[in-house]
């Protein structure tokens, strides 16, 4: 996780409650017999914490879940799976046709611009007439095939791109193996280079070997797992060339203190303290910004 966006659902929160609750309680009517009593108990009675609830929430509502049902054999839990599934249809949530209330619709309501993940490829939605043509991928930090009771809900949702969703995430379950999570989580990731600041002023030449270096802000096994799972070093290392051009206009900066504003303008491309969510590289310039732009 490069950025976290703890808002980034707060202007849907109405409208995906009613759509929750009307789906859900209808669902509850349809396949709520397939799970036992005492299931349908627990899982009705925690609805509003299911729906409303952060990973904190989850995490103790499936530890007591999991020891409701310890004692279930197989064939029961996958009874009980498959009827949770259905419950909490994300399935018709994620279609492209529905009109009303969707994953699409929710989409559009994204508070920011770029994968939080890895802040390398936008959250574009779009549509042809009513129907969705293009979106983010909504993972589902506890994975729906395993907690299926969380497929619905907002606090389990987090917008990304395909790479860091289905290519790198994958069937990793972060239940067991816990990572940053952008709704939830601090800001725990900075940029730099294997050089100083002030011995790239010196020497400009040093950029030419230089490699992107992330590092935790404070020691934490989530953010280790975090930079792993995602292959955060690589894949901005990958571009190297790009980010080593980045640095070297911020520390070639001018002397002349009348154009100090209008170089760090230019070096910032754009990027400030509110906006960088939304843009591509933007939490690394802003940590670049601090290191090599001379005030």
């Amino acid at each position: 996780m490069i950025f976290s966006v703890p808002d980034c659902w707060s202007d849907s929160l109405h409208q995906h409650k009613l759509y929750f609750d009307t789906r859900v309680r209808r669902n509850l009517a349809r396949f709520g017999a397939h799970l036992t009593k005492n299931e349908l108990k627990f899982v009705t009675a925690n609805l509003p914490k299911i729906r409303d609830g952060a990973e904190s929430d989850f995490r103790f509502l499936q530890e007591e879940y999991e020891e409701l049902t310890k004692r279930f054999k197989l064939a029961t839990r996958k009874k009980s799976k498959d009827a949770l599934a259905s419950i909490f249809d994300y399935d018709t949530f994620s279609k492209k046709h529905r009109r009303d209330w969707c994953a699409y619709k929710l989409c559009q309501k994204i508070k920011s611009l770029t994968c939080p993940y890895c802040n390398l490829a936008y959250n574009a939605v779009l549509f042809r007439g009513k129907d969705g043509l293009l979106r983010p991928s909504l993972d589902h930090f506890l994975d729906k095939s395993n907690y299926p009771m969380f497929a619905l809900s907002l606090g389990n949702l987090i917008p990304s791109c395909h790479h860091c969703n289905s290519t790198l995430k994958g069937i990793t379950d972060f239940f067991l193996e816990e990572h940053l999570n952008p709704l939830n989580s601090v800001e725990n990731i900075q940029f730099s280079l294997n050089v100083s600041a002030r011995e790239v002023r010196a020497n400009l030449k040093l950029l030419e070997s230089a490699e992107v270096v992330l590092d935790a802000v404070t020691a934490c096994h989530k953010t280790v797992r975090s930079l792993k799972t995602f292959a955060l070093t690589e894949r901005y290392q990958f571009l190297s060339d790009e980010i080593k051009s980045i640095a070297k206009f911020m520390a070639d900066g001018p002397t002349d203190p009348a154009l100090k504003t209008i170089h760090r303008a230019m070096a910032l491309r754009g990027v400030d303290e509110i906006n960088y969510k939304d843009r591509i590289l933007g939490k690394m310039i802003m940590d670049f910004a601090k290191k090599y732009i001379q005030e």
